[in-house]
């Protein structure tokens, strides 16, 4: 029997690359609010704005998702999500009732 543990480098090379919701899941990609417009003005924000509402991009589904489709934007509440780090990058895991709406 080996009992050798492979040393980190080795253990990160093994990670995982990509996340698969389960259930009534779905991965988020949250969008950051445009503070300055393209023109070069700059949008202040307003007292408690980022706390309100957040905005997000559906990247997976899980199988139960029958209403949502991958690329799909969307509105949620900020709490009713658990962030994950995917490939250096930040995603949120949410169930389909915890969407409010989707932006078409």
């Amino acid at each position: 029997m080996n009992t050798e543990t492979k040393p980190i480098g080795a253990q990160l090379a093994d990670a995982p690359r990509s996340f698969r919701p389960l259930g009534d899941r779905l991965l988020l990609e949250r969008v950051k609010p445009q503070e300055i417009t393209a023109g070069g003005i700059h949008l202040p924000k307003s007292e408690g704005q980022a706390e309100k509402l957040f905005l997000s991009v559906v990247r997976e589904v899980g199988p139960d998702v029958k209403e949502i489709k991958p690329g799909t934007w969307v509105v949620h509440l900020p709490y009713a999500c658990e962030q994950i780090i995917l490939n250096g990058h930040a995603f949120e895991v949410a169930h389909d009732d915890d969407i409010l709406g989707v932006l078409e």
